[in-house]
This record gives C-alpha cells, sequence and structure tokens, in this order.
C-alpha cells in the first residue's frame, strides 16, 4: 500500500524536475533577519510589504515570538525594515495574515488561542487602532487569515470548523453595514484538511491559499482555486508549481497588479535564517518598467544651484548600446526616465559642469507603480 509519504516523494520528484520558469529574489538584510521571516503581504499599489518576523527576544520567557514588521519600496527597492508600534505588537505573537481594501489583518494569541485583528494602514508606516474581529469571525476556536474581495463586500477568513479542522469561511456585507453569518466556501476548493491563508488574485477571480491536502509536496502547499462566474462557486484546487511550493511548509502567497511578481516565505540555501521573504519573478509575464523623476544641481557652497543651461543626459546598458536620451523642457525641469531592470551607465555633460558618469542598477524589487525620485550632483567647472 502505497503511503502519504511515498506520493509526496513522487510529488515532488515530479515538481522538481519540472519546476516553474520562476526566479527567487532574497529581500536580503533590508527585509529578512536571522530568525524566522514568514507571511509577507502587499497592497495592491505593490509600495509597501508586511510580514512577521520571530526576531524578539522574551527575556523572562527565554523565547523568540513574532512581531509583525513593514518595509516600503522608495523605487529603488525595499527599505529597511521596521516593527510597526505598539497599536499592533505586544510582548505575545502577532502575525500577518491578510491585507486588503488598506486594511492590515493579523492573528494574536495573547487571549491562548489565534484571534483575528485588524487595523488600517495609514501610509508611511503609520497604523490606526487595532481591534479584535467579532462575529462572525470570532468562531469556536482558533482563527487564522481574513482577506477583503476588491468590492469589500466579502471576506474569506479561516478558523476551526465543527471537525476540530482548519477551513475556509466567507461572510458577506448585509445592508445594515454588518458582517452576515460565516458559511463554507461554496464549490469544490475546500478539503477535510487544514485549508487557510486564503487571499484573493488582483482580478479577485482567483483564491491563492494553503494546505496540508494530500497530493502536495509535503506538509503545507499553496494551491489556488478559480471562481466560475455563472455558478459563483470555485473550482477544484490547483497545486502551485516548485520551486514555489517546496518540501516545507509553504503558506502564503502575495501577488503584484501585474502578476509579475508574489512575494512568499521559503527555506533556501542562500536564507539569511530559517525562513526569509523572497520575491517570486515570473519570467513569462511583461517586465514592468521603472520610472525616475530626475533632477541635475551644481555643487555649490552656501546651497546646491540648478542648471542654467541645457545638459545632455544619455543612459548607456550593460552592452553600451544607448537606452535613454532625456532631457527638460528647461535646465531646472525635472525630467522622467524610463527603464527596464538591469545595469547601465550614466554620462551627464553640460558647458557648466565636468563630466559626469554613474553606474546605475534598475533591480527587479525597484519597480512601485509610480516615480521614483533622484537628484543628480555635479560639479562646477573651475
Amino acid at each position: 500500500k502505497t503511503s502519504v509519504f511515498d506520493n509526496n516523494i513522487a510529488t515532488s520528484r515530479n515538481m522538481t524536475a519540472n519546476p516553474a520558469n520562476v526566479r527567487l529574489i532574497n529581500l536580503a538584510r533590508e527585509v529578512n533577519t536571522s530568525r524566522d521571516d514568514i507571511n509577507p503581504y502587499i497592497p495592491s499599489d505593490g509600495k509597501t510589504l508586511f510580514f512577521a518576523s520571530a526576531e524578539r527576544l522574551h527575556s523572562y520567557a527565554g523565547i523568540y515570538y513574532y512581531n509583525i514588521k513593514i518595509s516600503e519600496n522608495n523605487g529603488n527597492g525595499w527599505e529597511k525594515s521596521k516593527t510597526l508600534g505598539g497599536t499592533i505588537n505586544s510582548i505575545f505573537d502577532e502575525k500577518t495574515a491578510g491585507f486588503g481594501n488598506g486594511e492590515l489583518f493579523f492573528n494574536h494569541n495573547r487571549n491562548r488561542d489565534e484571534a483575528l485583528a485588524s487595523a488600517q494602514y495609514l501610509g508611511k508606516g503609520r497604523m490606526g487602532m487595532a481591534y479584535d474581529l467579532a462575529a462572525p469571525f470570532d468562531m469556536r476556536g482558533a482563527e487564522y487569515s481574513a482577506c477583503p474581495s476588491i468590492t469589500g463586500d466579502t471576506i474569506i477568513f479561516s478558523g476551526i470548523d465543527s471537525n476540530n479542522t482548519i477551513s475556509l469561511f466567507y461572510t458577506i456585507k448585509m445592508p445594515d453595514n454588518k458582517w452576515g453569518e460565516a458559511r463554507p466556501l461554496p464549490g469544490k476548493v475546500s478539503s477535510k484538511y487544514n485549508d487557510t491563508y486564503a487571499t484573493y488574485s488582483p482580478k479577485g477571480n482567483r483564491i491563492y491559499f494553503s494546505s496540508n491536502r494530500p497530493g502536495g509536496m509535503g506538509g503545507y502547499d499553496l494551491y489556488y482555486s478559480d471562481l466560475n462566474a455563472e455558478t459563483q462557486e470555485w473550482g477544484e484546487a490547483v497545486l502551485l508549481p516548485y520551486p514555489i511550493n517546496d518540501t516545507y511548509d509553504n503558506m502564503t502567497i502575495s501577488f503584484s497588479n501585474d502578476m509579475r511578481y508574489a512575494y512568499i516565505a521559503a527555506v533556501r540555501p542562500e536564507g539569511l535564517g530559517n525562513r526569509d521573504i523572497y520575491q517570486v519573478v515570473f519570467e513569462n509575464t511583461t517586465i514592468p518598467e521603472a520610472i525616475f523623476s530626475c533632477t541635475l544641481m551644481i555643487k555649490g557652497r552656501p546651497t546646491d544651484r540648478p542648471l542654467s543651461e541645457k545638459p545632455q543626459f544619455m543612459v548607456f546598458n550593460a552592452d553600451g548600446l544607448v537606452a535613454a536620451i532625456a532631457s527638460a523642457k528647461t535646465p531646472q525641469s525635472p525630467f522622467m526616465v524610463v527603464l527596464q531592470p538591469g545595469k547601465y551607465k550614466i554620462s551627464i555633460t553640460s558647458p557648466e559642469t565636468e563630466p559626469f558618469e554613474v553606474d546605475f542598477d534598475v533591480p527587479e524589487n525597484s519597480y512601485s507603480g509610480e516615480a521614483a525620485k533622484i537628484t543628480f550632483l555635479l560639479t562646477p567647472k573651475k
């Protein structure tokens, strides 16, 4: 008789032999720590990354516990992550559980069982007051994840069902603005095993979730299910490919609006700790271009000053070919440069300044959907 373990081995061999055309980028020390970093979520604009990190040491208990951290994308990549303040975090575990429509969902164990809570994201690392979610989200036991639909009228969440299994439920907002009763997801998506951490795709017609059902690579694996527009039921669960899934527990995935990028937590040889946050790059999708708003200034004392004559601004790619030539309406005006990820050399010449050259990298994780502001300081001619 073939065991579940044997099936996992067979699935793993088949999946590793047929990997997806993706690239995994470790977000390095700007985001990751030497401890567990898990459950990454990004808003629709792709400019903010929320995740949980077990880097805090409880000195009395002698254990490390999870708090929620945040990193902002400044257009040149992810900034150094910071721990969110006391409105979210405590000396207990707080783990990211979902994000949607400006609202961060998280679970905590301050009252022993995992409970769902929520807070509005106010921008620039600031959070509104957090509050525990009431019925129907407050169920008979632990609750783990929550994700609102794009329209905000439905939330899919996970909690303990009557069979003591983690299941996916949904609730609909009623005319009185209250949430209706929790119901199991309709269709063929659910199983008798643990199903949790569902999140909507950017278009809202697909959910991604984690399950420890048989047929995966082992432990929890990531799946997706598509919504039938006519019946409004969710279809059969489909296993995501390797290396998005691996033989470790794979719990969450969060996509950018253009589906070029996703964010996961994974255990890999190049990692800084146990689990690290990775950006998944889907190579078959269109490469989004990074936008830069450039300003040129001449170094001076007591203050820098703008140019009075138009400069020549050229960008060369790694092969030495011209990738961009930019000019402003006036010497003082900012100008836009649009570049795909890659390595470049920027050359600036002007009658007023010494020749200027600088290497310029546009990393894959620089995409943020809006222009990043850059000022080039030029040396005046003697």
